[in-house]
């Protein structure tokens, strides 16, 4: 809706016609807890009369100004109009129903409605015609020529999402929770001042607001960074990851009733893998950002060589593939997952794989327990060098992407650290190894088995519960300590 209108350009496409213009292009994307938007336009040359601003942008081009311009009026002044927001509504619920037929998105929504209900990760994610309109039906249209059709939005006979709308951008779109990018040919000076004159209008924060990312936490005293070491560990000397839990609390996502579970799917395309999902610490916990002991871990459960995880279950015939990476990952909680494609014989002895993949996370922990500064510590150094060999020799990338990856990481990392950002590792942390190690169990894991011949086997059903939404219902039988899940919509 943002891309629709604004008080200073009402025009609908004015934006996207004024990028095509320039030779450019914009996009946008919602992640767990931010929207990114970004765009391009072709660098012009600013040594030519016509290619610079001359009133008020100094050596920033036509191009960039004017975008940047019309880009700002998204978080000053979008008109939201009514009359845009029927079809809008149908282009989510398209995509709603492709993911219904997508096995990607239906067991992600598994993984969701498997949470904590008091969590906000439980929602619903991407939102559909009847959620939107609070009960309104697609299917459902006015006669034509009634009085109705001519004046009114219909929704469906649900209600208008706009006043949510205007609600939620009022919330989240101020300066204080915005960080912006701008790269571009002319000097800092220019770009800072042609920001200035276009964004300058954008709402301050309200009193006393902190925005949801590092920096703004440290700020607020809410967080320590690793060098205050001594806050790290509770009155009882157990150590502790200061953003675990807090964005959102009391909530958890994924407690004691959560995990400790097997879950079988049948897929609605032929694949087979098993995925292991563990609850751990945030990845930008100020610790684990600096010790980064989980790149060690994904590491050494992911590599190929031989006499690793992956070249024994391959031996066997039980595997295709394995990676190893995060699976969720948001600033209160974080699933790591190791993913496995199993074979069909893989598949027949999955219990089998599942063994062999925490007797290798135990071999690990025991490296770290049994030898502090041993052979992981090696493995950590090593990976060290390898990302600062990276770093120092690293070819210029996309514009593009470096620009929209910029403007995430400000949130975390203050503006000199941003072209370094994850290329700075500090010493190996023994005791964050081990604190971290010791979520890797299967009671703090979620066990998540894909498979066509799921649908032939039997299962003892113990307790059945079905969760009625307005998106899908879920059949859920639990049976010892699996779950046997179909998904229908």
């Amino acid at each position: 809706m943002l891309f629709l209108g604004t008080e200073k350009y009402p025009k609908e496409e004015e934006y996207e016609e004024f990028l095509g213009k320039n030779g450019g292009m914009s996009n946008a994307y919602t992640d767990m807890e931010d929207t990114n938007y970004y765009f391009n336009v072709s660098p012009l040359d600013h040594g030519s009369k016509d290619d610079t601003e001359k009133e008020g942008g100094g050596g920033t081009s036509l191009a960039l100004s004017g975008a940047l311009d019309r880009f700002a009026q998204f978080f000053i002044a979008p008109t939201f109009d009514e009359q845009m927001l029927e079809r809008e509504l149908r282009a989510v619920n398209s995509e709603y129903l492709n993911g219904k037929t997508a096995d990607n998105w239906r067991n992600y929504q598994l993984i969701k409605h498997g949470s904590s209900s008091d969590h906000p990760f439980s929602k619903f994610g991407c939102g559909n015609y009847e959620t939107l309109t609070d009960g309104g039906d697609a299917s459902l249209k006015l006669a034509e020529g009634s009085i109705e059709e001519e004046n009114v939005n219909f929704f469906g006979g649900g209600t208008s999402p706009r006043d949510d709308l205007i609600q939620f951008w009022t919330d989240k779109y101020h300066a204080g929770n915005i960080r912006l990018c701008v790269v571009g040919k002319a000097s800092l000076d220019d770009l800072q001042k042609t920001v200035e004159d276009t964004f300058g209008a954008v709402r301050s924060p309200p009193a006393n607001f902190v925005a949801n990312g590092i920096i703004d936490k440290v700020s607020a005293g809410l967080l320590k960074l690793p060098k205050e070491g001594e806050a790290y560990r509770d009155e009882n000397g157990n150590f502790i990851f200061q953003t675990e839990h807090s964005t959102y609390s009391p909530s958890v996502a994924f407690g004691n009733k959560e995990l400790g579970l097997i879950r079988e799917v049948i897929p609605l395309v032929e694949a087979r893998t098993l995925k292991i999902f563990s609850s751990v610490p945030p990845m930008n916990d100020p610790v684990l950002r600096d010790s980064r002991i989980f790149r060690v871990l994904s590491h050494l459960v992911g590599h190929e060589s031989p006499g690793s995880l992956h070249h024994l279950l391959q031996e066997e015939g039980w595997v295709n593939s394995l990676a190893s990476g995060t699976g969720v990952s948001t600033s209160d909680f974080c699933l790591s997952n190791v993913a496995i494609t199993l074979t069909p014989k893989g598949m027949k002895d999955r219990d089998q794989v599942l063994e062999k993949a925490w007797q290798w996370f135990a071999l690990i922990k025991d490296a770290v327990i049994n030898d502090a500064h041993g052979l992981i510590e090696q493995y950590h150094n090593e990976l060290k060098i390898i990302t600062e060999t990276s770093f120092k020799y690293r070819e210029n990338g996309d514009p593009t992407d470096f620009c929209q990856s910029s403007a995430e990481k400000l949130f975390d990392y203050e503006p000199s650290k941003i072209l370094l950002g994850s290329a700075e590792v500090g010493d190996y942390d023994v005791d964050v190894a081990r604190a971290f190690l010791e979520r890797l169990t299967p009671e703090n894991s979620l066990v998540v088995i894909t498979g066509p011949e799921l649908g032939d086997e039997e299962a003892e059903e113990s307790e059945v519960s079905v969760r009625d939404a307005p998106w899908q219902k879920e059949e859920v039988c639990i049976n010892n300590n699996r779950v046997f899940a179909i998904l229908y919509w």
